[in-house]
């Protein structure tokens, strides 16, 4: 398969689902030439084999299905020459779907029949029933201590008053033997979240168990597009991403960092990505990444090489290995945790210190003023330096990349809210100075942005991050020739990480 397939040409004639409007956060519709691009990945003898079985688990567009459908027209005419008779043995007998909701069966039906009722005389193939070969259903969770055990969902979307809407209990994962057949490709674009009653705008990730799934029948072929936010982080995605990391069989993955590229106007922190699942590939894989529309990168390589996480950057790769080489501790051992002296993001201090509020904190905002009760965690800190580091930083996938937030040099009796995580402490203002800088360098950054596709900075993004001694100040250069890096990779750290003040 042709690198530049993966690209795939723009279809030149307006299509009617590029102008389809997302229903919501957890319905969004698939542009049709990403599902062209997905389906080059695809071994070209699958177009030809008129025994394959095709499954779309969430169906919302219909826009797999469809696409398909015109690509079997053309392979399979040596076994069908005739068009109509070609055509009833695609429709009815190797496409199939499961919408995730009433609404979007009847797109889907629309989009591959040219009707809602595929028993219609407006029907490409007229069925039997209404539905084709395009399920939907109401199914149910199954609620354990208010979760269901399947999905993580809230009993809430079950509760009285909601009689009649959507409970996104969805079919594909919450049911066994739909169909009651075995698939030989399975593809599309699952759910993503699903809101679980968090603080804010919290929400829970359920595309991994349409995955999961998928995985369990066994299928040939699977491929979907999914947050690419499991390569190093995700509520409830450690076990996900241990297990997609050290899956041999997955051939391909397609990488989408830039925010909005994919689905213009939905913002998925962290981008985007889509793989192929190969049930018969035992190997390495083939990773791509895409930043406007221009393949930026592909190279063939083991997606174990971050250890715990997935390194998205193929020419970062070396970069890695050699600051893995030197052995050295890393910083993550000595990075806080959140809420470092206990305080939440909310506490807001006094203006102006008091005998009742001496403590200076920095806080959402600003500096503010605080008693000394209010430091329930590590007041051994409290006499020392302190580096400071924010706990939210350029997560959109642009390029150059920030990636950290400015460092903030707190002295004796300072501390900080949630807003920060404290970086380091030391016995002398020189030395969190010196990390401080050390943090601003391309070269940290770099390797904190391995670990980090979110706002989301946290302890374990600094687990790259070698542990220097910081009695002396490091400069890049410094850097560069102390891990005898490439002119290359020097060039490569130069063209993706921002320059800070």
């Amino acid at each position: 398969m042709l690198l530049e397939n993966i690209l795939g040409a723009e279809r030149r004639a307006p299509d009617i689902l590029d102008c389809l409007s997302n229903l919501s956060s957890d319905e969004v519709f698939t542009p049709p030439s990403i599902a062209g691009r997905m389906l080059d990945l695809l071994p070209d003898d699958v177009w030809t084999n008129p025994d394959l079985k095709w499954l779309d688990p969430a169906c919302k567009s219909g826009v797999f299905l469809r696409e398909a459908a015109a690509r079997l027209m053309r392979g399979l005419k040596d076994h069908f020459p005739d068009e109509a008779e070609r055509r009833e043995h695609i429709f009815k007998n190797m496409l199939y779907g499961i919408a995730i909701t009433e609404l979007t069966a009847h797109i889907s039906r629309r989009s591959l029949y040219y009707s809602k009722d595929a028993s219609g005389e407006h029907s490409v193939t007229p069925f039997k029933d209404s539905a084709g070969n395009i399920l939907q259903r109401r199914s149910e969770h199954l609620y354990v201590n208010n979760r269901c055990t399947i999905c993580g969902s809230p009993d809430d979307l079950d509760a009285e008053g909601r009689e009649g809407l959507e409970n996104y209990a969805y079919t594909f994962i919450h049911e066994k033997g739909i169909f009651e057949m075995k698939f030989d490709i399975i593809i599309g674009n699952p759910p993503y979240q699903l809101e679980d009653g968090g603080y804010g705008a919290s929400a829970t990730p359920i595309y991994q168990h349409f995955v999961q799934k998928a995985k369990d029948l066994q299928p040939r072929l699977m491929s979907f597009i999914i947050p690419a936010r499991w390569y190093a982080g995700g509520k409830g995605l450690d076990d996900f991403r241990a297990e997609m990391i050290a899956d041999r069989s997955i051939s391909h993955l397609v990488d989408y960092p830039k925010l909005f590229e994919v689905f213009p106007g939905v913002e998925i922190k962290g981008g985007v990505c889509y793989f192929l699942w190969d049930r018969e590939h035992n190997g390495d894989c083939e990773v791509t990444t895409v930043i406007d529309g221009e393949r930026i990168s592909s190279a063939r390589r083991d997606l174990r090489q971050g250890g715990d996480v997935l390194i998205r950057s193929n020419e970062a790769v070396s970069i890695l290995e050699k600051v893995r080489a030197k052995g050295e501790a890393t910083l993550d051992s000595q990075v806080s945790r959140q809420k470092p002296f206990g305080m939440r993001t909310f506490v807001s201090g006094s203006a102006a210190p008091s005998k009742k509020e001496p403590i200076k904190v920095f806080q959402r905002g600003g500096i503010g003023y605080v008693s000394e009760e209010l430091i329930t965690k590590h007041p051994e800190w409290l006499p020392r330096w302190k580096t400071l580091t924010p706990r939210a930083a350029d997560g959109h996938g642009r390029v150059p990349m920030k990636v950290l937030g400015e460092s903030i040099t707190a002295g004796p009796n300072e501390a900080c809210t949630e807003t920060y995580l404290v970086a380091g402490v030391y016995g002398s203002k020189k030395e969190a100075e010196n990390l401080g800088s050390y943090l601003q360098t391309k070269f940290v950054r770099l390797l904190v942005s391995l670990r980090k596709h979110t706002q989301d900075v946290n302890q374990t993004r600094f687990a790259f991050v070698p542990k220097l001694d910081m009695t002396k100040a490091w400069t890049d250069e410094e850097l560069y020739e102390r891990y005898e890096l490439t002119e290359d990779e020097i060039a490569h750290i130069e063209s993706q990480i921002l320059e800070m003040p």
